[in-house]
């Protein structure tokens, strides 16, 4: 949609360093900055359009919907929400930030 590609876009460039003359689109630095920044952007702006996307079809509105129908969309919110989470897994660990992630179980209090 076009509003992916304007949120995608300005996220990725919020930190445009192009401007700046000691720091070109050739710097090592510049160029990890925009790889990274292009990874962690399409990933939250896919999750977070999609959530919204759920949000606006199943709770910005009430009809009347029969228990069949119900059950469907919550086995599709399901299905949404592992996509979603393997989405995140797979950018967490192509920023091998897997190690840094630590739970507790049992939960920590």
């Amino acid at each position: 949609s076009d509003l992916a590609k304007k949120t995608l876009e300005r996220c990725q460039s919020q930190y445009d360093l192009e401007a700046s003359s000691s720091k070109g689109p050739h710097n090592v630095l510049y160029s990890a900055l925009q790889e990274t920044l292009a990874g962690i952007c399409s990933t939250v702006v896919a999750v977070g359009l999609g959530i919204e996307y759920y949000w606006l079809l199943h709770f910005n509105s009430q009809p009347a919907q029969p228990s069949e129908a119900i059950t469907q969309d919550h086995d599709v919110l399901l299905t949404d929400v592992h996509r979603w989470m393997h989405q995140v897994e797979e950018l967490m660990a192509w920023l091998g930030w897997v190690e840094q992630w630590r739970t507790c179980n049992p939960a920590c209090s």
